[in-house]
């Protein structure tokens, strides 16, 4: 997996520039949280502020790792730690300094003891790991009395501050790639029998420029224009695997795209990413569900119920798949280097789609429309059938 840096030269310091996305979305935060503190029953989700501070940092934390091109070293430590120390340790010390000067005036002896022991763990950044000993909730009438509570969640994003550097530069530097699933699916059916595999993406975008220029400008894919056939004309792979979402799509939905009929349109790309490889399989979609796979299943075992009827109808897989599966397999018609990967024979049996794997009970799905390593595991056998059918073809066996 490559990371993008910057030019040769530079010594980049993201957290220079401002961006100023970034300090609304905090102003939002601190808004949130302030509202539901000060009226909850208005602004009853406020806390959520949190969580959205702690995305941040997580965001901020992985721009400066890549920068650094997950070459971490002592003096990056160093400095990165200086930073974080002296932005956020003199406030903070303070903070609890006047909160113990306070206490001790006007706190009666037993509180005055209890607010010198949360004080402690503050000070450690370990509020978080205190209340968690203490089995206390947040949410508790007690809360209110516990005057550093709210340091909590600055324990838990020092504590994210102490591993992330070393995790995020393993994960820069480790040859594994940690991407979508549609690429661990041809990664893991392929077995190691590959000298290079590419992984070529753009979220929300499809391989297929006509289609890409209807999607609205918010979703960026006129940045893609141009660049699958330009990736296989460099490249030139032995084989391509397209795997895509295509159901919801308006070319798919209208069967029109631009002056043309989506079927002709793809008909005439197909042809033209032929010439750069000896083989294009395309993935049959999978459906999309109306819930979270895992999190409904969680709940459903949890509560004792039945899972049996957690699956889709092998009608509703058709009804939802077909219009643009269709219009693709009639494209590939006549395209004869294309072939279809079918995973419905997998999925579905009897006319049922089990989202959850029997024997483990474990989610097909990792949220309501991308499988989970589970669910690639029961895909699996169509993918390298339809590899190693392709391997013979191109050696000649």
């Amino acid at each position: 997996m490559t990371l993008l840096g910057p030019p040769n030269g530079t010594n980049p310091r993201p957290h220079q520039n401002k961006r100023n996305d970034i300090q609304v979305l905090r102003f939002v935060a601190i808004a949130a949280v302030l509202g539901f503190h000060l009226r909850p029953k208005s602004v009853p989700q406020g806390y959520l502020g949190v969580d959205m501070f702690f995305v941040i940092s997580g965001y901020l934390m992985t721009l400066i790792t890549a920068s650094s091109k997950g070459a971490i070293t002592t003096a990056i430590i160093k400095r990165f730690y200086e930073r974080r120390l002296k932005r956020l340790c003199p406030a903070y010390v303070f903070t609890l300094f006047v909160a113990i000067v306070i206490g001790k005036v006007v706190l009666i002896a037993t509180d005055f003891e209890s607010l010198r022991t949360d004080s402690f763990w503050a000070l450690i950044f370990g509020t978080n790991i205190q209340s968690m000993l203490a089995q206390e909730d947040y949410f508790q009438l007690v809360s209110e009395y516990k005057f550093l509570l709210h340091t909590w969640s600055l324990s838990v994003e020092v504590q994210f501050y102490a591993a992330a550097p070393f995790i995020l530069a393993w994960i820069a530097r480790s040859q594994r790639p940690l991407i979508t699933c549609g690429f661990i699916t041809v990664q893991k059916a392929l077995n190691g029998q590959y000298k290079t595999l590419y992984f070529a993406a753009r979220p929300g975008c499809l391989a297929f420029d006509g289609v890409n220029q209807m999607y609205a400008k918010r979703f960026g894919c006129a940045e893609v224009v141009g660049l699958t056939e330009k990736i296989l004309k460099t490249l030139k792979p032995d084989v391509m695997v397209i795997i895509q979402r295509i159901d919801n799509h308006v070319s798919f939905t209208s069967r029109r795209s631009g002056n043309t009929t989506t079927a002709d349109y793809l008909q005439k790309t197909l042809a033209n990413y032929s010439k750069y490889t000896k083989k294009i399989f395309v993935v049959e979609p999978n459906r999309v569900v109306g819930y979270n796979v895992p999190l409904f299943l969680a709940k459903t075992l949890k509560n004792g119920q039945p899972i049996d009827n957690v699956f889709i109808t092998l009608a509703k897989h058709k009804q939802a798949v077909d219009h643009g599966w269709n219009q693709m397999l009639d494209a590939m018609k006549t395209c004869p280097r294309c072939e279809p990967i079918w995973i419905r024979n997998q999925l579905c049996h009897a006319e049922k789609c089990l989202l959850y794997e029997k024997k483990s009970k474990l989610a097909l799905y990792c949220d309501n429309a991308h499988l989970s390593t589970i669910g690639i595991d029961v895909i699996m056998p169509a993918f390298r059938t339809a590899l190693k059918k392709a391997f013979k073809e191109i050696k000649g066996v």
